[in-house]
């Protein structure tokens, strides 16, 4: 139980990190390049879902068995705190197709738990 608790820690506090500072990238590239932001949201969908995924990966090699779980509560931690920081900073709870890239996000870290598991086996 404590080595999963540490993995989650570990793979949640890995997740954060990288998309602060994927994001932080992304805006000096937009402000400094005059980049178009019409595609912005779909490229940072796609690197959200790859970096929960690493996250997933990295929390199922940690916790050693039912990387499943590891991943499955990363990725439903970090929905929630991307919910709760939505509540509370912005006043609004869901947007209309938000839910769909929570569920992928979800769905990723999962994934990665599952691999992550598989990896450190052999």
């Amino acid at each position: 139980m404590q080595t999963r608790t540490k993995a989650l820690s570990i793979s949640l506090l890995v997740v954060l990190l990288l998309m602060i500072t994927v994001s932080f990238i992304f805006t000096l590239l937009i402000s400094t390049l005059d980049m178009s932001t019409t595609y912005m949201s779909q490229i940072s969908s796609i690197v959200g879902i790859v970096i929960l995924f690493i996250g997933g990966m990295i929390g199922g090699a940690m916790s050693g068995g039912r990387g499943w779980l590891t991943g499955l509560l990363t990725g439903t931690m970090y929905a929630f705190i991307i919910l709760l920081y939505q509540f509370l900073a912005h006043d609004t709870w869901l947007f209309s197709n938000q839910a769909f890239y929570l569920l992928l996000f979800v769905l990723a870290a999962t994934t990665g738990g599952i691999l992550g598991v598989n990896i450190r086996r052999r």
